[in-house]
């Protein structure tokens, strides 16, 4: 939490002069999603979560809800493997891979805690964050965080890993569809 308020309090007139922009979906990911899109269609039949995600799938926006708040500074692509704790304190020691750092919304940087440790934990880390979240904030980060884990399975993320961890991208499915009856 204390991480992400720094971060998201950066002022924005500050990123911009660093040459950091507001994320727009371009063709190229439009391309992406719908790439990913049709390679986990093809995974049906593999888990009953996954089964019900992807019939979510096929009827939801791909795109995320419509966000009319101000901008904050975003990292964009924080997974487990992106963020460094000390295993003896479970403390953050770092946070790596700020090529998707982008100005947007602040749900996107919650999509993480999500995927990797479940609902419950993100609820923690919003109870401690100091930022004020709008109504549709949890709505939001629930959409992205189950788009994402889709396309987290689609396209697995260490390229040098010649056999996926299926099991863990099948959690990020299970986690950011848990409660949601899908």
């Amino acid at each position: 939490a204390a991480f992400l308020n720094a971060l998201h309090s950066t002022p924005t007139a500050l990123a911009r002069a660093a040459g950091i922009h507001e994320f727009r979906m371009d063709e190229g990911r439009y391309e992406w999603l719908e790439n990913g899109v049709n390679i986990v269609l093809k995974l049906r039949g593999l888990d009953p979560v996954l089964d019900g995600a992807l019939d979510w799938l096929q009827t939801a926006p791909w795109t995320q809800h419509h966000y009319d708040g101000p901008f904050q500074l975003i990292h964009g692509g924080l997974e487990s493997r992106h963020v460094l704790v000390d295993p003896s304190t479970g403390s953050l020691q770092g946070v790596i891979d700020w090529t998707d750092t982008h100005l947007g919304d602040a749900a996107r940087d919650f999509v993480f805690l999500v995927t990797w440790k479940g609902w419950q934990f993100a609820e923690d880390v919003l109870q401690l964050y100091p930022r004020a979240i709008d109504r549709e904030f949890r709505a939001r980060l629930r959409h992205i965080a189950q788009l994402l884990s889709l396309m987290d399975l689609a396209y697995p993320h260490d390229p040098y890993d010649q056999k996926p961890d299926l099991a863990r991208y099948l959690r990020y499915v299970h986690n950011a569809f848990a409660g949601s009856g899908a």
